[in-house]
């Protein structure tokens, strides 16, 4: 199942951000690993890339940041994150890790051939569910390559009671944001609670990025003919 189709998402404008944008999204029965394979095999197809590195989130985190982003105490991370330029409190794991990552691992991902990050810490989690062997990981992936995260893959969680427990926890986020709160989809839920789910994977490409890092550009501005914020 799939499709092609414009996303958009507001406040984020900038050379490689844009309001609107393409994706092509699909989903496959099974565990993540049918969809890792189908991704390399993607990226060989369409742009002559070279085999996908698979590299688990925890690892690329130690040796960049020297700290282990399932073990640490949040107060270290959080120590962490304000000595490296965190514009704020960050007063949630998820904020921590995520900052740290952007600003000290994805600067070595750059380079070399596309890296697949798997095994994303639990509070990272979003909407994939937690490995079976190792519940303080996610079965979620990322995709990176040149310097441009361009896709973002789970497998899929289909407990519709953990399901609400992360829409509060992220509406509890928010709040402390100032921001107002998210809304659960009741469809989805009741699809959950009922005949139920098969086991399926899922991921969205970035398209217009994707364009980028076959051509080498530098913005979006060079692939996308109009947009908001362009120059």
């Amino acid at each position: 199942m799939f499709s092609i189709v414009k996303a958009f998402r507001g406040g984020e404008i900038g050379p490689r951000h844009g309001v609107e944008f393409t994706i092509a999204e699909w989903y496959r029965l099974g565990p993540l690993a049918g969809l890792l394979r189908e991704m390399d095999l993607l990226l060989g197809d369409l742009a002559a890339a070279p085999r996908a590195r698979v590299r688990p989130y925890a690892e690329l985190f130690r040796e960049a940041v020297g700290a282990d982003p399932l073990a640490a105490p949040d107060d270290l991370l959080f120590r962490l994150a304000e000595a490296h330029g965190h514009p704020g409190p960050p007063d949630d794991r998820a904020g921590a890790l995520d900052f740290l990552f952007t600003r000290l691992v994805e600067p070595g991902l750059a380079h070399g051939p596309p890296t697949l990050v798997t095994r994303y810490p639990a509070p990272l989690a979003a909407l994939a569910r937690l490995a079976d062997d190792d519940p303080r990981t996610a079965e979620r992936f990322e995709l990176f390559w040149k310097g441009l995260e361009l896709a973002n893959g789970y497998d899929e969680l289909q407990d519709a009671a953990e399901h609400r427990r992360r829409f509060a926890r992220e509406n509890e986020v928010r709040a402390r944001l100032g921001l107002p709160p998210a809304t659960a989809d009741p469809r989805l839920l009741a699809a959950l609670e009922g005949p139920g789910l098969p086991r399926c994977s899922g991921v969205a490409l970035g398209v217009d990025r994707l364009v980028m890092a076959i051509l080498d550009a530098e913005t979006l501005d060079e692939v996308v003919v109009f947009r908001e914020g362009s120059r």
